[in-house]
């Protein structure tokens, strides 16, 4: 994914999170945090680079499917070759909706987080495919990151207008699911703004 800056505030991206997470059991709501920065830097956006993957969280349209396990309108899609594309971008409530439908059918398929965290990352898949980018161990990298990023923000209140020392929690958090290490002071004012708690 090549986008360079947040596409959402923090609170803007808990929000939608917040309303839309239907598995908050099994995957809260800071988890997907962690998540959807990772994959998007919290932009809904068509994965560039030729992949086929949408939303804040990257899903492929193939797995779109799972949504109607929860009884959601699936968004429509079409073949093309031998990869599956959505024929129109995700409204933001969808993108948050499918990334969580998959989460949630692969816990129902897989029986535990762990096993639906590897199987969104692309694990297996890597595991068994030469050369494949990022490699297996790279996708627990990139899942432990996403824990990582849950777990510094457990204390974090996120729908009021954090201090500095809190802003600072926030941004290593998210550094810990995708490092942007000199882009943080320009981060910043991106992620928290306080017309967003008005």
């Amino acid at each position: 994914m090549a986008v360079h800056k947040p596409g959402k505030s923090f609170v803007e991206m808990f929000d939608l999170i917040y309303s839309n997470n239907f598995v908050r059991a099994d995957f809260p709501d800071r988890l997907l945090i962690g998540i959807f920065w990772e994959e998007s830097l919290f932009n809904n956006v068509y994965q560039i680079g030729g992949g086929t993957g949408i939303g804040f969280g990257q899903v492929e349209p193939a797995e779109f499917h799972r949504m109607a396990e929860f009884n959601l309108t699936v968004p429509p899609t079409k073949k093309v070759g031998h990869q599956t594309k959505s024929t129109r971008p995700l409204s933001d409530e969808e993108a948050v909706q499918a990334a969580c439908a998959l989460l949630g059918s692969l816990k129902n398929i897989l029986g535990t987080q762990r096993g639906a965290l590897l199987g969104y990352a692309g694990y297996e898949w890597a595991k068994r495919t030469p050369g494949a980018y990022p490699s297996a161990a790279q996708r627990l990298n990139i899942i432990a990151g996403w824990k990582a990023c849950e777990a510094k923000l457990l204390d974090v209140r996120p729908f009021r207008l954090p201090e500095r020392s809190e802003q600072d929690v926030i941004l290593g958090a998210l550094n810990s699911a995708k490092p942007f290490g000199a882009l943080r002071e320009t981060f910043r004012p991106l992620l928290f703004r306080a017309d967003d708690y008005a």
